[in-house]
């Protein structure tokens, strides 16, 4: 049986958030995909970026993880994301039946001070970067018997990430 829950800007968040400040990915999961922004006391200029500011994606893999990366508007993010982790019962991971499919993400910005939603976005993965990450966490979970520690991932800066990955420009 599925739960519903209602989001409401300006409501308390109903969702556990993984981190106090930063991004999560909440990718390939019944019954969509969520990024998560979680910020401390967001800043009016914060808000509007994550609002109205252009998106652009790539990721990088180490490993088993997929360190998926956003650009909104002058704000980075990078989400560890382990495909492999994902219980069977839980995991969607789409057939893609053309090269034009995009996968649709939906943003939330909370503030993790006071727990309110701040923001609500929709958003498009371009077709390229959907097959691609798409093609990327199918291939991890199909190398279930692969082992990646932590210590075999190499620390990068998030600059330094952003300079290594492609990014695409999302849709709206």
């Amino acid at each position: 049986m599925h739960s519903y829950i209602t989001l409401g800007v300006g409501s308390s968040y109903p969702l556990e958030t993984p981190c106090h400040e930063g991004a999560a990915a909440q990718f390939l999961v019944k019954p969509g995909n969520i990024l998560q922004v979680m910020m401390p006391s967001i800043m009016n200029s914060e808000l509007s970026a994550l609002k109205k500011g252009k998106i652009r994606s790539g990721f990088i893999t180490q490993g088993k993880t997929i360190f998926i990366l956003f650009e909104i508007g002058d704000l980075l993010f990078e989400c560890p994301f382990k495909p492999s982790i994902i219980p069977q019962d839980l995991i969607s991971i789409p057939d893609l039946t053309n090269a034009n499919q995009r996968m649709l993400v939906d943003m939330h910005v909370i503030d993790t001070d006071t727990n309110n939603l701040c923001a609500l976005r929709s958003f498009t993965l371009a077709p390229a970067l959907t097959e691609k990450l798409i093609a990327q966490a199918k291939k991890i979970r199909e190398s279930a018997n692969v082992t990646c520690e932590l210590q075999d991932i190499v620390h990068q800066s998030l600059f330094s990430m952003f300079k290594t990955a492609k990014l695409y420009k999302c849709g709206v």
